[in-house]
């Protein structure tokens, strides 16, 4: 920072916005004055915040996109690394597998993340798994772009690894089961808000999880904890 003036310099800006404390530590720990630094939200949630109720209702969604409102839906998004997201889905099955119910109450969207579409290595070995449940549970499996807020707010429970969406689905007012396996580093931005969603972390969790979904026994703390800064 003290020689940016140079010409041999990299340009560097005279401000820096940081959606998280981990970029602000970054940055200061590299030599970037503090007072240069601003940690704020992101500021696509404010406008999601302020046009939320502007969304149709489950029932018009479920309508819209022809799904019987009768059915549990469990909106999985995943990540591009393939041990979690093979880890979460084969919790995930192994959950229903245990609720010991008629499978045709479910219906699961597996939204895979943007960078996987062309990971080969990825879309084998999550297909080896999807593929034999395909046949018993009904399946949406999306790898284009989608109304994500649209199908969060028509769906029982968000089911995800890491990202943002679980803050998006606790804006719309939906609940978020975050897995994260007990020896992995958990890069989900809820990691330290343990009241803001179930966090599972093995088979026997994720089953207790997917228990409250279908009992229809989630807390409604989980539902619009957002607080405006």
């Amino acid at each position: 920072w003290g020689e940016k003036t140079k010409s041999s310099s990299m340009p560097l800006p005279d401000h820096i916005f940081t959606s998280g404390q981990v970029g602000f530590d970054y940055m200061s720990g590299a030599g970037y004055p503090e007072d240069r630094l601003f940690v704020c939200g992101g500021l696509r949630y404010d406008d999601l915040r302020k046009k939320s109720h502007l969304i149709s209702s489950k029932k018009e969604l479920r309508y819209q996109y022809n799904i019987s409102n009768k059915k549990k839906l469990f909106f999985v998004a995943t990540t591009p690394i393939i041990y979690e997201t093979i880890a979460m889905l084969s919790s995930l099955y192994q959950a229903l597998e245990d609720q010991e119910k008629d499978f045709t109450e479910f219906y699961i969207v597996i939204k895979h993340h943007p960078n996987t579409r062309y990971m080969q290595d990825y879309r084998n070995k999550t297909n080896e798994i999807i593929d034999s449940w395909r046949k018993i549970v009904t399946h949406e499996i999306i790898w284009d772009s989608i109304n994500v807020h649209e199908y969060i707010k028509m769906s029982d429970v968000i089911i995800t690894s890491g990202g943002t969406i679980p803050l998006e689905a606790m804006i719309i007012g939906v609940a978020s089961i975050l897995y994260s396996a007990k020896l992995n580093f958990n890069h989900n931005p809820l990691q330290n808000y343990p009241n803001s969603a179930l966090f599972v972390n093995d088979n026997k969790s994720m089953s207790s999880a997917i228990k409250k979904v279908v009992n229809n026994e989630l807390k409604i703390g989980f539902k619009n904890n957002w607080v405006k800064p």
